[in-house]
């Protein structure tokens, strides 16, 4: 992933590879999306609102993905269960989705 860095004015050079692809020019326009963990520029020529719409929700649900699987509880909880299933603590998912089918025939047949 290219990396730019914020200049004392606050202005960030675009990587000339993308602003070769996205053919960006000087003066063009960027719509600037605040994710909440991030910060995207959308080229204005691309920046129809349900665009925009689509794509600031689907960055800010991997963006919060990301940040989640940032946090070290989280990551210790990942690798022991992962450990769990190594060690055959843990049920398989052809077990699991048995038993959900199973619960699910059980609730049918009460009604």
């Amino acid at each position: 992933m290219p990396k730019t860095k914020v200049r004392p004015d606050l202005q960030v050079k675009i990587p000339a590879a993308i602003a070769e692809k996205y053919n960006l020019k000087e003066g063009d326009t960027l719509n600037v999306r605040d994710l909440g963990g991030g910060i995207v520029f959308i080229p204005g020529k691309f920046g129809n609102k349900k665009l925009l719409k689509e794509l600031n929700e689907f960055l800010q649900d991997k963006i919060e993905d990301y940040l989640e699987l940032q946090d070290p509880e989280l990551k210790k909880q990942i690798k022991e269960s992962y450990e769990a299933y190594l060690r055959g603590e843990v049920r398989g998912f052809d077990e699991f989705l048995a038993e959900l089918k199973g619960e699910l025939n059980a609730r049918k047949k009460k009604r």
